[in-house]
């Protein structure tokens, strides 16, 4: 999902599958934004000391001013995106061999 999209889905509640319902209220915004630094934060956490380097670099020498949600993140070159399957195993049924 891209950072865009938050404001798609909002805006648009008739795109949402059935019985899917979004509360864009239910955390305030602090709320949010305090959320998603946590979670980023304990991402960067699992990432190599280089890339770490890296966001904290930029960061210095590029204060930001948080406003909306969508501001917490860092440019995307700051982050390295892995695509990862997923293997999901099924327990055997009675009778198969």
């Amino acid at each position: 999902m891209s950072r865009n999209s938050h404001s798609l889905v909002t805006k648009s509640p008739a795109a949402l599958p059935d019985g899917f319902k979004i509360f864009p209220e239910f955390l305030s915004l602090t709320e949010q934004r305090t959320l998603l630094s946590t979670a980023l934060s304990k991402l960067d956490s699992s990432e190599t000391r280089q890339a770490r380097r890296r966001r904290r670099d930029f960061l210095a020498n590029h204060p930001q001013e948080i406003h909306g949600i969508e501001d917490v993140f860092l440019p995307d070159e700051y982050y390295n995106f892995e695509e990862v399957a997923h293997h999901i195993s099924h327990p055997a049924e009675p009778g198969d061999s």
